[in-house]
């Protein structure tokens, strides 16, 4: 296609293109184009077209929507979850004001990081799913159109076409980084231009064959695409016509593969959304990580649509260039299983209709009585149902194995390919970005299979990866030859002077106590967790926290219920636990969500209560019975996502659900803290940026320690990583398995003599510092 103006603007996540070339009021004629596991379908999951709603903000009022999203991964949506999800996204859109390029952004950051959280959710259980999106919006003669991950799009006009494909603009795809890519582009068309969408291309979708492909009368064009293409489809074709500006989809008719024209669905009500902000631009090292070579494509609820008109079928026309066969790694990539076994099946029907039935001519001319092969009938019924399942299932295995070895080379050549070119590399950037697409390359193929060679590369490129990030490895091994209770779900541990281990089960709400006596054993005499029986009742601890050895009572930690009912237990189990209540406060007091104890010397109590946001403190010196608000009711912070917090005398950290970081400070006795939130994270990396958060992580617990030198210690549960910093939140270096556990850390802690532990499932691990 002529560019006759072309503007490009660039940033770390936001890249778009300027096209022009006419000025016509147009409607658009939207052909779903849907083939899977062999089965044609009238809808594209995914697609959603809508109008303007009533009280859209004034700038949307004149502009149509279209909304194209395909889940890449193995965690779909369900039916009713994808089209609430796509209606939501739509409000979004209309209520924000500003141009098309920033609602269209803010819709980008509404779905990354509701697929970002969802991800997180479902990393537990090794789920995930990658968002290739399309947004096309139509206002009177202009489109509008934004690309975020695999989204592929050809513009065919004045019988040429062009293809826009661009991962290092586009990204990765949502629901991978905090802060999404997104490329824009804003086209003006004429009737006979095309615009065709879609998140892989078959082979045969070449620039060359789609030249003339507006040529080819509307009822036509669906035959036309599906010619020669026998692997699974999933795209949108966009075709303007004269009219009133309007949207229109266009449903093919299955049996006849003829498409009837269809009105868009009724403009949508608004629905309660949560609000949403355009991101910040954000590049990091995680962030440029290589591109995913095979992304699998998931289905998704289709889009809504009237009853059809029928239409007269045409017969589809031959494209004028052929393009040359896709080859055996292509074809291999996009079949599926099910399609696998369906085209073994199919032939091994007819080897075994010729087999057995020259067998069956073979018997009666050779056979000298026919009764000797007079066999039960159920037995009969049994082999002509079971040969042909052990056929297949074997055919099957031989085949999956051999595409398994062809993927593994493919991945593995691929990753040497990089790993060659990173060494030519000067820039850091860019020699870092290589080596994690390497490495990506090669937990892919590692999924087919392993070779001593492949492992090897594999630690050499990992190696090289956390010098630059400053990872530290670290040799974790069990504390229990079986583990825990297989119930048993650590959510804290501390760690008393005598090096003994205290893990809160969160399961039944109690402490188990491990005695460091040459060697970690459980202490099955000691006693602390919930007594809901007597005249003092305790429930279900939420925290603890260690105690000075010094205390005359011998109590060794404090544990504290969701009530605020705190309870001290002692070493041995011959001392009785203490169980009270502050009630000297004057606001009220909702549940408590986390406890900290001071590493200073006032040895102070610090209480997390989000839904009243409160901060409580409890002294030392009144034996925890006593303590006051650390914020008044007008200066306290937002703490309503707050999960945990950290304090050294006057400072206090709070760490929020999203990652970023809290610090307030007291400057003198007798007068608010000042806070800083959020505190900016401090990342000097190759490819580092300060931000409020840190990309590529996921922290949920936070430890102050003051033996070390005074350090920030955060937990990533799913990277099982604890990460180092300096108190104005400098990044240190990080800690990691030397071989990943399978499971998220749900607790950890560091023991002065320079031990971290880390609790995964029902196992505690530790690992020393060197």
């Amino acid at each position: 296609m002529p560019v006759l103006n072309s503007t490009f603007f660039s940033g770390s996540s936001v890249s778009f293109d300027t096209f022009k070339t006419m000025a016509n009021k147009l409607d658009i004629l939207i052909l779903p184009i849907f083939r899977q596991a062999g089965q044609l379908a009238p809808d594209v999951p995914g697609l959603h077209a809508a109008k303007p709603p009533r009280r859209a903000d004034r700038r949307r009022a004149s502009e149509h929507l279209i909304l194209y999203l395909v889940l890449q991964g193995n965690a779909p949506l369900s039916a009713d979850a994808y089209q609430q999800l796509l209606r939501g996204l739509t409000s979004v859109y209309y209520k924000t004001p500003g141009s098309v390029t920033a609602a269209m952004t803010n819709v980008t950051d509404a779905l990354n990081k509701y697929l970002r959280d969802r991800n997180f959710r479902g990393s537990s259980r090794g789920l995930r799913s990658v968002g290739a999106f399309t947004q096309v919006v139509l206002r009177e003669d202009t489109v509008y159109i934004s690309q975020s991950g695999h989204s592929h799009l050809f513009i065919v006009a004045a019988g040429q076409a062009e293809k826009y494909h661009d991962i290092e603009l586009a990204g990765r795809g949502l629901g991978i980084s905090r802060v999404p890519k997104a490329r824009f582009h804003q086209e003006q068309l004429t009737e006979d231009d095309l615009l065709l969408i879609t998140p892989e291309p078959p082979p045969i979708w070449s620039t060359a064959a789609l030249k003339n492909l507006s040529r080819v009368p509307v009822k036509g064009r669906y035959s036309r695409l599906l010619h020669r293409v026998e692997d699974d489809v999933n795209a949108v074709l966009l075709n303007p016509q004269k009219g009133a500006g309007e949207v229109r989809v266009l449903r093919p008719k299955l049996g006849e593969e003829k498409p009837a024209p269809q009105s868009v669905e009724p403009p949508v009500e608004e629905q309660p959304v949560p609000q949403t902000r355009i991101a910040s631009p954000l590049a990091t090292l995680r962030g440029r990580l290589g591109k995913s070579k095979t992304p699998d494509a998931v289905p998704s609820p289709s889009v809504q649509t009237d009853s059809p008109s029928p239409q007269q079928e045409e017969q589809p026309q031959q494209p004028s260039h052929t393009p040359a066969s896709p080859s055996v790694r292509d074809k291999i990539r996009q079949l599926p299983i099910g399609k696998i076994l369906l085209t073994f099946g199919r032939a091994v029907r007819s080897a075994l209709r010729t087999i057995v039935a020259g067998l069956a001519t073979l018997a009666k001319r050779t056979l000298p009585d026919e009764k000797m092969l007079n066999l039960p009938s159920w037995l009969l019924g049994l082999i002509a149902v079971s040969v042909p399942i052990m056929v297949v299932i074997f055919a099957s295995v031989i085949y999956l194995e051999r595409s398994g070895k062809i993927a593994f080379t493919n991945y593995y050549e691929q990753a040497q390919a990089q790993v060659e070119q990173a060494v030519s590399i000067e820039d850091e950037v860019a020699y870092s970005r290589a080596l994690h697409a390497a490495l990506e390359n090669l937990e892919q193929a590692h999924k087919y299979k392993e070779t001593e060679d492949s492992k090897a590369l594999y630690k050499q490129i990992r190696d090289e990866l956390d010098v630059l990030d400053r990872v530290v490895r670290l040799d974790y091994q069990p504390l229990f030859s079986h583990g825990l209770a297989s119930d048993v779900v650590v959510t804290e541990m501390v760690v008393d002077t005598y090096g003994d281990l205290y893990l809160l089960n969160q399961t039944e709400g109690n402490v188990i106590k491990v005695a460091n006596n040459n060697g970690y054993q459980v202490d099955k005499d000691f006693v602390c967790g919930p007594i809901l029986e007597g005249y003092k009742r305790v429930g279900p601890l939420v925290d603890i926290v260690p105690l000075s050895p010094t205390r005359s009572d011998g109590a060794t930690i404090l544990g504290i219920d969701a009530m605020h009912t705190m309870i001290l237990c002692g070493q041995n189990g011959d001392v009785p636990n203490d169980i009270f209540e502050d009630t000297s406060y004057t606001l009220p007091r909702g549940p408590v969500k986390a406890m900290a104890l001071s590493e200073g010397s006032s040895e102070n109590i610090y209480i997390l209560d989000p839904r009243e946001q409160l901060v409580l403190i409890e002294y030392q010196r009144e034996n925890y019975r006593m303590g006051i608000e650390y914020f008044s009711e007008i200066d306290a912070p937002d703490l309503s996502d707050a999960i945990d917090l950290a304090a050294n005398d006057g400072e206090l950290y709070i760490l929020h659900e999203d990652g970023h970081i809290t610090k307030c400070v007291i400057p003198s006795p007798n007068t608010a803290p000042n806070c800083n939130s959020p505190l900016k994270f401090s990342d000097d990396r190759v490819g580092g940026v300060s931000e409020s958060t840190m990309a590529w992580t996921g922290f949920t617990a936070m430890k102050y320690r003051a033996q070390l030198g005074l350090r920030l210690y955060l937990l990533d549960a799913e990277q099982q990583a604890v990460y180092s910093f300096t108190p104005q939140l400098k990044y240190q270096e990080q800690f990691r398995p030397v071989q990943e556990f399978t499971g998220i850390a749900t607790a950890f802690t560091i023991e002065k003599r320079e031990h971290i532990f880390l609790a995964i499932g029902n196992q505690i691990y530790v690992g020393r510092l060197e």
